[in-house]
């Protein structure tokens, strides 16, 4: 797959409740993003079981073709982990922030439409929500670009994540993965 075909692969138009606050050098350097967005340890506690959870996605199916019983009995207790996962975070740090217009994402960034100029090379902190599952990621970004739209009252706002961990990325790369699929299975059903 060709560079530029791969990078079209890993982005998509989504809606997602978004929360952008500027910030300073000093705060990227001073602490990390979940800090500074104040979210909750209960909601990082479920965010990391979620990714441990599709790190052993793998191993469940590969024990499933040895052991199928006990790999049912790991899919049971995954699934109950999912649930305790959704109690912890229910009304604990749910999307307070209305869904955003549709905006470009990707693990490496996103862009989407202010009201007003950001300044380039500033930096902002992301805290995005999801819904499905519920779960919600932050990040540093660095302000790429601001556009005013010349057919619209609007500017484009383009952000590099600085993240210095994977989640964030495993996080988009899976939601873009599950919704990539939706589309799919509307075009098959739709021809």
């Amino acid at each position: 797959m060709r560079a530029i075909e791969r990078r079209g692969y890993h982005r998509m138009q989504d809606q997602l409740a978004v929360e952008i606050t500027p910030v300073t050098r000093a705060d990227i350097q001073s602490r990390e993003a979940d800090d500074l967005l104040g979210i909750s340890s209960t909601v990082r506690v479920a965010r990391d079981m979620y990714l441990l959870d599709l790190e052993a996605r793998q191993i469940k199916s590969d024990l499933h073709d040895k052991d199928p019983v006990i790999a049912a009995y790991f899919s049971n207790l995954s699934k109950r982990m999912d649930l305790l996962a959704e109690l912890l975070i229910a009304g604990d740090d749910a999307p307070q922030v209305p869904a955003m217009p549709a905006m470009n994402v990707s693990p490496a960034g996103l862009a989407y439409r202010s009201e007003d100029l950001v300044p380039e090379e500033s930096f902002v902190a992301v805290k995005m929500s999801f819904s499905e599952p519920t779960l919600v990621a932050a990040s540093y970004a660095r302000v790429c670009y601001s556009r005013l739209l010349s057919e619209e009252n609007a500017v484009q706002v383009g952000l590099q994540f600085m993240s210095s961990n994977d989640s964030l990325e495993q996080l988009l790369a899976r939601r873009m993965t599950a919704l990539q699929a939706v589309e799919r299975r509307k075009r098959l059903r739709g021809s």
